[in-house]
């Protein structure tokens, strides 16, 4: 015959169900839309991704068109004309 379990340990089977729960939920939830860098590798380019992470956020700011710039800023409707 089988030990009763303790009240600490059902919580604890309690609580890694729910954490597994919660995760695989979370997985199929976001399962589309993640970006895989093994399959676009040969878009990545390498000097951003060796450059300190501050940098490499300015470069793919710039690259996207997200950055500051007298553009961007008339695209969003923030500025008259595109011009410095």
């Amino acid at each position: 015959m089988p030990l009763p379990a303790s009240l600490a340990h059902l919580k604890r089977r309690i609580s890694d169900k729910k954490w597994k729960e919660s995760h695989e939920w979370s997985l199929a939830r976001t399962k589309t839309r993640r970006f895989d860098v093994r399959r676009h590798k040969k878009a990545t380019d390498p000097t951003p991704a060796n450059a300190p992470k501050r940098i490499a956020a300015r470069f793919y700011q710039l690259k996207s068109g997200q950055a500051l710039t007298a553009t961007h800023m008339k695209k969003i409707k923030k500025q008259e004309d595109d011009q410095c």
